[in-house]
């Protein structure tokens, strides 16, 4: 399944041009997957501390990019590494890794 971000959707809501929201999609999924790389490290070695703040990190970005889906996956990554609860992590970064691997601007 492909994650679409609807190009017209985002233009309006960011009050952005088409040319400065691809430059901008280019650098979220750059971020997102460094962001990831850490994550799955952090998740390996049981760092509650940096999951908890990568996370946050997609979380935030996420939602101002209208990825729901992504914010949903952070946001119980987020909750349960705060407190650290021992959720299935490498489940939820699968999710994740899904989404950024499939993710177009349209």
């Amino acid at each position: 399944m492909a994650y679409v971000i609807s190009k017209q959707t985002l233009m309006q809501k960011l009050d952005f041009n088409e040319e400065d929201l691809t430059l901008l999609f280019k650098v979220f999924v750059k971020t997102s997957q460094e962001i990831l790389e850490k994550l799955a490290l952090a998740i390996e070695k049981n760092d509650f501390k940096c999951i908890q703040t990568c996370a946050n990190d997609l979380k935030g970005s996420s939602a101002n990019l209208l990825l729901d889906d992504v914010y949903i996956i952070s946001k119980e990554i987020e909750s349960a590494s705060k407190v650290q609860d021992n959720i299935d992590y490498n489940s939820c970064y699968e999710q994740l890794n899904i989404i950024f691997s499939t993710l177009t601007l349209e």
